[in-house]
């Protein structure tokens, strides 16, 4: 994708904008999140890539919000930060909304959004210590989105699955290892 510049890719991820991709990248010491369209040939419309941060992040995901339309990026700032973005649902320029303290060494973000108000980023601690399950959530009042704080909602990380289930209207928390299912409030 970016290799023919001269970039060492590290982290991408599918852009909620059909046909568009986020990745994290560097070139030398310009290291940054840039999106850009895919040409349907395993690369990108070269004229379509932009730099949207200057920091390359290890973990991205990225999610329409469901109030606001707008898109939702969350990305790792450093060890123990989880930057939170908004960007137009057109594209371009990145919003800072919030930079959330989070567990350090925190890894493998999964995205989930509830039907009618919120999206929440589901991420796990490291395997020893502080390990476990954690969420933010992002909320809106009219057009301003509002990033929650981290919360710990389990103690358990590898294999769970965070899901919104609408006929129970709540948010569930499935550990497979040993299997079993909680209500938690992200």
């Amino acid at each position: 994708m970016l290799k023919p510049q001269g970039f060492s890719v590290s982290y991408s991820v599918q852009s909620p904008r059909d046909g568009y991709i986020f990745i994290s990248a560097c070139q030398d010491s310009n290291c940054g999140l840039f999106e850009g369209k895919i040409d349907n040939a395993g690369g990108l419309v070269l004229t379509t890539v932009s730099a949207l941060t200057q920091e390359a992040p290890l973990n991205v995901a990225a999610v329409r919000h469901p109030v606001t339309g707008t898109t939702v990026v969350f990305s790792n700032h450093g060890s123990n930060l989880i930057d939170v973005w908004e960007q137009p649902a057109s594209g371009g320029a990145l919003n800072l909304i919030r930079s959330v303290p989070a567990v350090t060494g925190n890894y493998h973000y999964s995205i989930r959004s509830s039907s009618p108000s919120e999206v929440v980023l589901h991420y796990h601690g490291p395997q020893r210590g502080i390990g476990g399950s954690y969420t933010i959530p992002v909320t809106a009042s009219g057009s301003t989105l509002i990033v929650g704080d981290s919360k710990k909602i389990s103690v358990f990380s590898n294999g769970t699955k965070l899901i919104w289930l609408p006929a129970a209207n709540a948010w569930a928390f499935y550990s497979f290892s040993p299997f079993n299912r909680c209500w938690v409030t992200p």
